[in-house]
Formats: C-alpha cells, sequence, structure tokens
C-alpha cells in the first residue's frame, strides 16, 4: 500500500489529471461562468469575483481531500490501524475528485435533478 500511495504522490498532477477524466471525461476544470444561472447575476461585478473567490477555495480544499485520502489508505496499512480507514480514504478521494471541479460536479447535480 505504501508503494501504491507514493507512486500516486509522485504522479500528483497525473494523478488528479487521470481521475478528473475518469469521473468527468476530460482534465479542464470549468470555469465560473459556465454554471447554470450565471448569466442573469454576472451584471454584478462584486458578486462574480465572490464567485470565483469561492470556487477557487473549494478547488483548494478538494486537493487538500485528495492527498489526504491517500494519507488516510497509506496508513491502513500499519497495524492496529482504525476500523473504517479504507472507506474514509476512498470517501476523501471521491470527495476530492468532485471538489476539484466543483462547478461540473453542480452540472451533473443540476441535470439529474432537472434544472438543465
Amino acid at each position: 500500500m505504501h508503494i501504491l500511495v507514493g507512486a500516486v504522490l509522485i504522479y500528483f498532477p497525473s494523478a488528479i489529471n487521470v481521475s478528473l477524466i475518469t469521473v468527468f471525461g476530460t482534465d479542464t476544470i470549468l470555469d465560473v461562468s459556465s454554471m447554470l444561472g450565471y448569466a442573469e447575476i454576472q451584471r454584478v461585478v462584486q458578486w462574480q469575483e465572490i464567485t470565483t473567490l469561492i470556487v477557487w477555495y473549494l478547488h483548494l480544499i478538494g486537493i487538500i481531500a485528495f492527498l489526504r485520502g491517500w494519507v488516510i489508505l497509506s496508513k491502513m496499512a500499519h497495524p492496529g490501524s482504525q476500523p473504517g480507514s479504507v472507506g474514509k480514504g476512498i470517501t476523501h478521494i471521491i470527495g476530492g475528485i468532485l471538489l476539484i471541479n466543483i462547478v461540473a460536479t453542480m452540472k451533473i447535480v443540476a441535470s439529474t435533478l432537472g434544472y438543465a
């Protein structure tokens, strides 16, 4: 497990690109202006700056969660590790991938709920 986690952390940018391609079909991170309903409120410049800042902050949290997931999985190999650490690690990895590209995630959720 340490070898796998070490390889993922060494090739971190490639691991994020592969994860984004696996989940979203592309490795480009969408811009805030492509969100649903953004065109109506784009007239307010201050709102545009705030939403851009929020999306970049969520992107950073996603990268941290992605890394934390791999660290949790690496600690699974130690004797006496907590039960459920595999589930926690995988949840952090998947949640981090979804947060890295939060705009596409919101589009998928909106499309699933019928708002697209």
